[in-house]
C-alpha cells in the first residue's frame, strides 16, 4: 500500500468514527430528551412533553418507541380541545404516527384503536369504517383484531336497523306486565325504511360472521351476533314469515347464550387477576 493510499484509509476510518461519535452522542441525548418528556406526560404537561419527544425523533429518527410517545402526547392535546384547529393538525399527525407504528407493529392493538377513534372524531363514521376495512382485512394483523374490525363494522350495522326498528310506529306494545312487555313490529310508512332495516341487518349479520370466522372467543362478538338475529327476526316478522322469525329468534338465544357463557369466564378471569395482585401487593408489606 503507497502513502496515497494509506492516507486516503486513515481519513476514512477518522471519519467513520467521528461519525459513530455524533451517532452515540445523539443516542445519549435523545435518550434524555425522552426521559424529559416521559416526566413532563407524567406531569401532564403536554405542550413541554411535545417538544422533549420532537428533539428525540430528530436526534435519533426511527425509534418506534419515541414515536409511539409523541402520538401518544399529540392524542392528548387534541382531545383536550378538539375544536382548536393546532390541535386538529396534532390530532391528524398522532394518526400518522400511529399508522406507521402499525407498519412495524400490526399487533399493536392500542395503536389501532387509537386511529380508530381520532379518524371518527376528526373525519366521521364513513372514514373511520374505511378505516376499519383496511385493518379487517389486512392478513398481517392477527385475527383477534381482525375480528374486533369486524365487530366494530357489524355494531354501526345493528345501530342503523335497530333505530328503525325500535321507532314508535314500528315498534308496538301489545301486552304489559310488571317485569316483562311482548312487542309486535310492523313495516315503517316509509317503505324507504324498511329496506334499509333490512340490509343493515344483512350487511351486520355477514361482518359479524366475518368476525366470528378470525375469532369464537369475543362476548362481544356473540353479543352482536345475537343482537343482529334478533334484527333479522323483526324484519321476518314485518313479512309475516312466522317461521323465519322462529328460526332466527331461536338463533338469536343460542349466541346470546354463548356471550352469557364468555362474560362469565371473563369476569372470572378478571376477578382472578384482581386477587392475584391484591395478593402480591399484600405479600410486599
Amino acid at each position: 500500500m503507497n502513502f496515497f493510499q494509506m492516507r486516503t484509509l486513515l481519513v476514512l476510518i477518522l471519519a467513520a468514527a467521528s461519525l459513530t461519535g455524533c451517532s452515540l452522542v445523539n443516542k445519549v441525548r435523545a435518550r434524555n430528551e425522552l426521559d424529559d418528556g416521559a416526566n413532563a406526560y407524567k406531569e401532564r404537561k403536554f405542550p413541554e412533553a411535545e417538544i422533549h419527544f420532537q428533539r428525540a425523533m430528530d436526534l435519533d429518527p426511527g425509534q418506534r418507541l419515541t414515536e409511539l410517545f409523541l402520538a401518544r402526547t399529540l392524542h392528548q392535546q387534541y382531545l383536550a380541545q378538539r375544536e382548536n384547529n393546532d390541535n386538529k393538525i396534532k390530532g391528524e399527525k398522532a394518526i400518522e404516527l400511529y399508522k406507521q407504528i402499525l407498519t412495524v407493529k400490526p399487533d399493536d392493538k392500542a395503536s389501532g384503536d387509537a386511529v380508530t377513534n381520532l379518524v371518527f372524531n376528526l373525519k366521521g363514521a364513513e372514514a373511520r369504517d374505511e378505516w376499519l376495512r383496511q385493518r379487517a382485512s389486512d392478513a398481517n394483523v392477527p385475527a383477534e383484531f381482525r375480528a374486533d374490525a369486524y365487530t366494530a363494522l357489524a355494531s354501526s350495522q345493528y345501530t342503523c336497523a335497530n333505530e328503525i326498528t325500535e321507532a314508535d310506529d314500528v315498534k308496538k306494545t301489545v301486552e304489559q306486565s310488571e317485569n316483562n312487555a311482548v312487542y309486535v313490529f310492523k313495516k315503517p310508512a316509509n317503505n324507504d325504511d324498511y329496506v334499509k332495516a333490512k340490509d343493515c341487518a344483512a350487511k351486520g349479520t355477514e361482518l359479524i360472521n366475518q368476525a366470528l370466522a378470525l375469532n369464537q372467543n369475543s362476548d362481544s362478538t356473540w353479543s352482536y351476533k345475537a343482537s343482529l338475529l334478533a334484527q333479522q327476526a323483526r324484519i321476518a316478522e314485518m313479512d309475516n314469515n312466522k317461521p323465519e322469525k322462529e328460526r332466527l329468534m331461536s338463533e338469536s338465544g343460542q349466541a346470546k347464550d354463548k356471550f352469557l357463557e364468555l362474560s362469565a369466564e371473563k369476569a372470572k378471569k378478571k376477578a382472578e387477576e384482581e386477587e392475584r395482585k391484591k395478593a402480591e401487593a399484600e405479600a410486599k408489606k
